[in-house]
């Protein structure tokens, strides 16, 4: 399998945003970020801030990745019931859970594969 690409889609109550992903060919590996969607590599960012309250409401995940899923963290911290299997979350299934992850202002966020 290969490295894959997806969206992460954020709440906030000012606006929404969606975040371009880059999930690693490797597991255990950290997600990653980028605002734009541009030159999405192994090299991106791998936290993202925003600057209000947002809660994670989407993620889609391209097929082909290898990893079987993720996990959230929060300022570094593992969150509770933030792990989503890749298998329910591929861009090609039109209803998708929603994660409901919630993250303070501020905080920083990042995501590993597995």
């Amino acid at each position: 399998m290969v490295a894959s690409s997806g969206s992460a889609t954020f709440q906030g109550k000012k606006q929404k945003y969606t975040i371009a992903l880059y999930v690693p060919d490797a597991v255990a590996n950290a997600i990653g970020f980028s605002r734009s969607g541009v030159a999405l590599s192994s090299a991106s960012p791998t936290t993202i801030r925003f600057n209000e309250r947002v809660v994670l409401t989407d993620v889609s995940i391209v097929t082909g990745a290898t990893a079987t899923g993720l996990f959230w963290l929060s300022n570094g911290a593992l969150i509770d019931g933030s792990t989503l299997a890749t298998a329910t979350h591929l861009s090609t299934l039109a209803n998708r859970p929603s994660p409901n992850i919630g993250f303070e202002a501020g905080s920083i966020i990042s995501a590993t594969n597995f």
